[in-house]
């Protein structure tokens, strides 16, 4: 099935950007972007997402970001992964395939406990659609479902030859959609859409390690119909 994998911001840049270049020449940006959500019981959360791009784009926005910048992203989600003390890590992070500085005028900013800046009101939204990578996961009394969400993102490589590289994204549903879920009798390997934002989410390990990383709370939770196989 073609895949669905886009996250559409209007943020705030936490601090001011960090620049490199790769030794093949690439510039690569990376950053920390926070805006406010209203969360299903109507608080309002900050929501701190790493932010990244690659190419000429970095040399003509890099200039014009500082901490408070106000910037409009239309991304993908990626999953970066690497070894560290021989224990395998990931992160996932908001890749901009186009990014652009928003006008000031008008733009109402938030300073928040931690010193960084958001944007009041801005736009948080994503839309996914792949794979389940293992059974839906309820809890809380079948109030709350999790869904492990399997993107593929293909591409070329120096070489031109045609590469693919998978990112996992959970999905959390809530009440209504949680019942959905269990009625639609989802499973591993159930072709599924979700629609909704962004947010962090952390926790402790067994060990007391705390980790993070970012979740999709769903606002809509629909199956994809897939074509039959041909005989």
């Amino acid at each position: 099935m073609n895949q669905f994998n886009r996250a559409d911001l209007t943020a705030a840049l936490v601090r001011a950007p960090q620049t490199r270049v790769t030794p093949s020449g690439l510039s690569v940006l990376e950053a920390t972007v926070e805006v406010e959500v209203t969360r299903a019981n109507g608080s309002v959360a900050p929501i701190y997402l790493p932010f990244t791009m690659a190419g000429p784009q970095v040399d003509l926005l890099a200039p014009r970001l500082e901490a408070g910048t106000p910037v409009v992203i239309e991304g993908m989600i990626v999953q970066e992964r690497w070894e560290q003390g021989g224990e395998q890590k990931s992160c996932l992070k908001v890749k901009g395939l186009h990014t652009e500085v928003l006008g000031w005028t008008g733009l109402e900013f938030v300073r928040d406990t931690r010193g960084g800046v958001r944007l009041k009101g801005g736009m948080n939204e994503a839309v996914m659609g792949g794979n389940l990578l293992a059974d839906p996961v309820f809890r809380q009394g079948g109030q709350v479902v999790e869904l492990a969400l399997a993107l593929n993102e293909n591409f070329r490589d120096r070489q031109g030859e045609r590469q693919e590289r998978l990112h996992t994204l959970r999905v959390v549903g809530w009440r209504d959609l949680a019942e959905r879920v269990r009625r639609l009798g989802l499973r591993k390997g159930s072709p599924v859409f979700a629609q909704g934002f962004l947010y962090n989410d952390a926790w402790k390990t067994t060990e007391g390690q705390p980790r993070n990383t970012i979740k999709l709370e769903a606002t809509r939770i629909e199956p994809i119909s897939v074509p039959a196989a041909r005989a």
